[in-house]
């Protein structure tokens, strides 16, 4: 059989204008995971990610401590959900938006506020009972990230090494891992989300492929982040304040 990695991108950045860049703790997440697999010799036959900029970051920060790098196949259909549309068909519906936008950030801890205004329109999205404020469903978006893996894993069929199966890295979003993961356990809509909300940036979900169709055999790895880093990623880390914050110091969500 197969294995399909399916790393989910560093951390993005949340507190600028573009979300859609690694971090500095993002680049070297990716870095980290990089030389984990170096150090267990896992081979990699192909790469692939959706289009996003977090993805193919992810993916050359990886390949700088991995030691190979192949441009990823990408695909449009591994790329996260809109979550600024979700938020705002949610937010539209109070009578000020601009109001309650206001004192969400005026809240003493802007960010748990925001996640649960964000969970609560991942809810009313997922529900399907709001297609129309949509421009895309829920359940097309399953639809599309499960159309996105049949071509990874159609092409990576394609990348036997010798009489062996193929590995493969794919660098995405955690909207995508939890509509894989979802779809394979045959978890109800409604439980789907309590799956992303655990996703770590940079963990690994680990997929295998077959002549019999694909299984997940492991969800959200991050052993690659247990206990301390040395040299070059030490010393990247040096300053960060987010790494300071032992133990684990490179885990994060967003």
């Amino acid at each position: 059989m197969g294995t399909i990695y399916l790393i989910r991108h560093g951390q993005a950045s949340f507190d600028s204008a573009d979300y859609d860049n690694l971090s500095e703790l993002g680049q070297l997440q990716a870095a980290q995971l990089g030389a984990w697999f170096k150090a267990r010799k896992i081979r990699l036959h192909g790469f692939f990610s959706g289009s996003m900029n977090r993805h193919l970051q992810t993916a050359q920060a990886f390949a700088s401590t991995y030691g190979v790098f192949q441009e990823p196949i990408q695909h449009a259909g591994l790329n996260e959900y809109d979550h600024e549309a979700i938020l705002q068909a949610l937010i539209g519906q109070y009578d000020d938006p601009d109001a309650f936008e206001q004192q969400v950030m005026q809240n003493a801890d802007p960010r748990k506020a925001f996640q649960q205004i964000f969970e609560k329109a991942i809810s009313r999205w997922v529900s399907g009972e709001h297609d129309t404020d949509y421009p895309e469903s829920w359940r097309t978006f399953k639809t599309r990230v499960m159309s996105g893996l049949g071509s990874v894993t159609a092409q990576a069929m394609q990348l036997k090494h010798g009489s062996g199966s193929a590995n493969v890295a794919v660098f995405t979003s955690g909207g995508p891992i939890t509509a894989v993961a979802q779809n394979l356990l045959q978890l109800p809509d409604t439980n789907a989300f309590n799956l992303n909300w655990m996703i770590t940036n940079c963990s690994v979900s680990k997929l295998l492929f077959g002549q019999r169709g694909i299984s997940l055999a492991s969800f959200n790895e991050q052993a690659h982040f247990e206990g301390e880093i040395s040299g070059v990623l030490a010393e990247q880390a040096n300053g960060l304040e987010a790494f300071a914050a032992k133990p684990n110091g490179l885990i994060s969500y967003r």
